[in-house]
């Protein structure tokens, strides 16, 4: 098996929205990797109104079940979380589960890391994909050390994102084991190709990387410049989300041993990260709650929520 310096942690994967929506945890999972480190996935599905209530439940579910956890194990807790801005306060995991550990006043066994790095690259998703006219009514996109405006952000802003997560993640694996650093470098393989597409239809449509993106998009009257946008957005959107696929891994192997990690994650990011994590690095399944699938919604799925108590059962296994 391979061993890396890494902690003794739990994963917990989320499927979040760029959108507001209702979500729930389908899916839980338990593993061991290298024979001591415990990973614990749970998976969620969103876009589904019925949902909405056990939404707000699962929410407190989980604070209680965090809260128990870090009073009675003995170990810090760190979590790593994908944390999603919600201006409306919808009662989701993603967008309220620090402020309500952060209101059961549990730094001393809890904490609580952002480690959404994408704010540009989301909101120009967000312009692209509803009609230009109605970019006033978006909210601003929020990272952890950005906030972006729909009628400011540029494709400039998301160059200069792309090349911070690059740079955020050359630091990260610097002290990595051979096998993390051979999946490391096929994913930014993978990467930069699709980097240089981006650059190349930037350069060929000749469009403005300072201008507002709202006002390009308004410029756009044709059903062929649209699909060049459209074009666009499917790239950022692919390298946005393997960003953040290789920021999670890395930075949740290069926490300490001393603290539990937990890594609150989207569900589009969860197939990569468990055939990765899970099979390359020879991890065993011990335990599993659920089912999810791989980590997308067909349209004739039938999902149901994990109960409070399988929510437990997985994490204490």
């Amino acid at each position: 098996m391979v061993k890396c310096k890494v902690s003794l942690m739990v994963m917990i994967s989320f499927c979040s929205s760029w959108h507001l929506a209702q979500g729930v945890l389908v899916e839980g999972s338990k593993w061991v990797l290298d024979e001591k480190k415990e990973i614990v996935y749970f998976f969620d599905i969103h876009n589904q109104v019925e949902w909405e209530e056990r939404e707000k439940d699962e929410l407190e579910d989980l604070v209680q079940i965090f809260k128990e956890y870090g009073q009675s194990s003995g170990k810090t807790v760190q979590i790593l979380i994908e944390e999603i801005w919600n201006p409306f306060g919808a009662g989701n995991v993603l967008s309220l589960l620090r402020t309500r550990l952060a209101q059961e006043e549990l730094a001393s066994s809890i904490i609580v890391e952002n480690i959404e790095l994408r704010a540009a690259s989301a909101i120009v998703q967000d312009l692209i994909e509803e009609n230009s006219d109605k970019h006033s009514l978006l909210p601003p996109r929020v990272s952890s050390t950005e906030v972006c405006y729909p009628d400011e952000v540029t494709f400039s802003d998301v160059l200069q994102e792309f090349f911070f997560i690059t740079a955020s993640l050359a630091e990260s694996y610097k002290e990595s084991c051979d096998k993390v650093k051979e999946i490391h470098d096929e994913k930014m393989s993978f990467l930069q190709s699709y980097e240089k597409q981006l650059t190349q239809i930037f350069q060929v449509n000749g469009i403005d990387l300072d201008k507002p993106v709202a006002l390009l998009l308004e410029e756009c009257l044709t059903q062929e410049k649209r699909d060049v946008y459209n074009t666009l957005r499917t790239l950022i959107h692919t390298i946005s989300n393997s960003f953040i696929d290789l920021y999670a891994f890395h930075r949740v192997l290069a926490i300490s041993s001393e603290y539990k990690v937990v890594l609150i994650a989207g569900g589009e990011h969860s197939t990569w990260v468990k055939s990765r994590i899970m099979s390359r690095l020879d991890a065993l399944r011990e335990c599993r709650q659920g089912d999810f699938g791989h980590g997308s919604l067909r349209e004739h799925d039938i999902m149901v929520p994990l109960t409070t108590e399988q929510l437990k059962n997985v994490l204490y296994a």
